[in-house]
């Protein structure tokens, strides 16, 4: 599932948009890289955008530990 993830500077929020399929390993992997972009600064709040993504396969153990 693609994740694209972007610092809007001038709200000073993080946007995570997923679409397609989600695995929850590349959503833990998504969260974890914010913290190296340039531009994300300690304390940003993040913006999680699923309409784009089906969760269907995904259990609720899984969506409780994320």
């Amino acid at each position: 599932m693609p994740i694209h993830t972007v610092v809007d500077i001038h709200t000073g929020v993080v946007v995570h948009t997923l679409q397609g399929t989600l695995e929850i390993q590349e959503a833990f992997q998504a969260f974890d890289s914010q913290f190296d972009l340039p531009d994300y600064q300690p304390g940003m709040p993040a913006v999680w955008g699923f309409r784009q993504a089906d969760v269907n396969g995904l259990s609720a153990d899984e969506v409780r530990k994320y």
